[in-house]
């Protein structure tokens, strides 16, 4: 019993170390109000995924994600803002891109209050 514990988590161990490196895709661009799906790859099993504004609040966080793949809605992000995203894996390897300058397209643009109508 106790030989079958250890050839298990020496798999565990085995296979942890040679998982390849946690590495995230960084997207050619983030549009206002617009959803962008950011991909990963390598990693150990299960992780989290983050996005971070310019001013370090986090304006997206997934706990317990078993994909790789996180769709950030764009919404929480104005025009002109920074975002970083961050992957951390289940082993704590963590993995983030460049920081992303958010563009500028809703129809009509929500960042800009529309004048009210002249009452008559």
């Amino acid at each position: 019993m106790q030989f079958s514990a250890f050839i298990l988590a020496f798999g565990l161990v085995a296979s942890a170390l040679a998982a390849d490196p946690l590495v995230i895709n960084t997207p050619a661009e983030l549009i206002q109000c617009e959803s962008t799906v950011i991909t990963w790859s390598g990693g150990t099993d299960w992780g989290t995924a983050s996005s971070i504004k310019d001013n370090g609040n986090i304006i997206g966080d997934n706990d317990l994600i078993f994909d790789t793949s996180y769709q950030f809605s764009g919404e929480a992000a104005p025009a002109g803002t920074t975002v970083v995203f961050v992957v951390s894996d289940v082993s704590g390897d963590q993995a983030s891109t460049a920081p992303i300058v958010v563009s500028n397209s809703c129809e009509p643009p929500f960042d800009v209050v529309p004048p009210r109508a002249a009452l008559t």
